[in-house]
C-alpha cells in the first residue's frame, strides 16, 4: 500500500478510509490497537503510520542484505556445478581407459577383459569424455578464481580469524591436487602419440586421483568449519596444531563418502543422458549404447549407495 494520508499531506484521514485499504492482517494490528489503547481514530492511524513505515524500513534492511549476499551465493554454486562434474567424469574415464589397456582376453581381470573391438571403442569413449572433462574443468578454474578473492573481499573477518587453518587445505588443494591434475589431464590428451599405452593409461589414474583428492582437501575445510579440531588459540585468530587432526577428522570421511557419491552419480548420468540423446538420433550407435548401459548401471548402483 502507499504511504497513509497522515504520513504523505500531514492530515489526518478518516479510520473507515484507511481500513478499506488495508490487508486483513493490518485490519487485525489495527483492530488490536482500537482494543488495547482504546485510542482516538487519529491516534490509531498515527501509530498505524509508524508501524507500517518501520516494517517497511525492515524490509528494505533484508533486501539489501540480501542483495549483499547473493553475487556470493550464485557464483559460489555456479561453480560448484563444474568441480562435481569433473570429479564424476574422472571416475568413469580411469574406467574406460583401464577397459582399453587392461581388457586383452589374456588379461587376469576377468570383468575387464572385451574383444579388440570393444577395446577401441573405450579407447575412444575415454578420449571422447576427456575433451568434456577438459571444457568443464577449464569453466571451473575460471568460475572459481573469484571464490578466491572472495575470501577476502567477502569473508575477511572468517579468513582472519580461521586462515592459520583452513588456508593450509585450500593451499595444499591448490599446489599438489589441482597441478597434478592439470598436469596429466595434458598428458593425457595431447601426448597419446608421444608416450607409451602404460604411461597414457597412468595419466587417466592421476586425472582420477588428482581430481579425487582435490575434492578431499576442500571436504576437510569444510568439515572442520563443522567440526574444528587439531587447533589452538582464541579470540582474535586460531592456528593449527596438529595437521593429521585435521586429516582425520571424525566428520570428513563421511562428508566426503557423500560429496564424491553425489559427484559419480552426476556424472553416470551425464554419461547416460548423452548417449540416450545419441542413440534417439540413431548417431554414433555403439558408443550411444556402452555409455547408455554404463550411466544406468552406475547410476543404480550409486543410488542405492547414496
Amino acid at each position: 500500500i502507499g504511504p497513509p494520508a497522515a504520513v504523505a499531506t500531514g492530515r489526518p484521514r478518516p479510520i473507515g478510509a484507511v481500513m478499506a485499504t488495508l490487508s486483513t492482517e493490518q485490519c487485525e494490528i489495527l483492530g488490536a490497537l482500537l482494543d488495547e489503547d482504546a485510542a482516538p481514530p487519529d491516534r490509531t492511524t498515527d501509530l498505524l503510520a509508524r508501524r507500517v513505515d518501520m516494517s517497511r524500513r525492515q524490509v528494505a534492511s533484508r533486501l539489501e542484505e540480501l542483495q549483499s549476499r547473493s553475487p556470493p551465493l550464485v557464483r559460489l554454486v555456479f561453480d560448484e556445478a563444474f568441480p562435481i562434474l569433473t570429479m564424476g567424469l574422472a571416475l568413469f574415464i580411469a574406467y574406460m581407459k583401464s577397459v582399453s589397456h587392461l581388457g586383452r582376453t589374456d588379461r587376469r581381470l576377468r570383468f575387464l577383459r572385451r574383444t579388440e573391438e570393444e577395446r577401441e571403442r573405450y579407447e575412444g569413449m575415454s578420449r571422447f569424455w576427456a575433451k568434456i572433462f577438459a571444457v568443464n574443468f577449464a569453466f571451473g578454474v575460471v568460475t572459481g578464481i573469484p571464490l578466491e578473492f572472495q575470501f577476502g573481499t567477502n569473508w575477511a573477518a572468517f579468513s582472519n580469524y580461521a586462515g592459520g587453518v583452513i588456508g593450509t587445505t585450500l593451499a595444499m588443494e591448490g599446489m599438489f591436487a589441482f597441478f597434478a591434475e592439470s598436469a596429466f589431464l595434458g598428458l593425457f590428451l595431447l601426448a597419446r602419440e608421444h608416450v607409451s599405452a602404460r604411461l597414457h593409461w597412468i595419466a587417466a589414474l592421476m586425472v582420477f586421483a588428482g581430481s579425487w583428492l582435490s575434492g578431499w582437501f576442500i571436504i576437510a575445510t569444510n568439515a572442520w568449519m563443522q567440526h574444528p579440531v587439531g587447533y589452538t588459540g582464541s579470540g582474535d585468530n586460531v592456528e593449527m596444531e596438529s595437521f593429521w587432526e585435521l586429516m582425520t577428522n571424525p566428520w570428513l570421511p563421511w562428508q566426503y563418502l557423500h560429496n564424491m557419491l553425489g559427484a559419480a552419480l552426476t556424472g553416470a548420468f551425464v554419461i547416460a543422458g548423452l548417449g540416450a540423446f545419441y542413440l534417439l538420433l540413431g548417431r554414433h550407435v555403439e558408443f550411444a549404447r556402452t555409455s547408455l548401459r554404463i550411466g544406468v548401471v552406475a547410476g543404480l548402483v550409486l543410488c542405492v549407495l547414496m
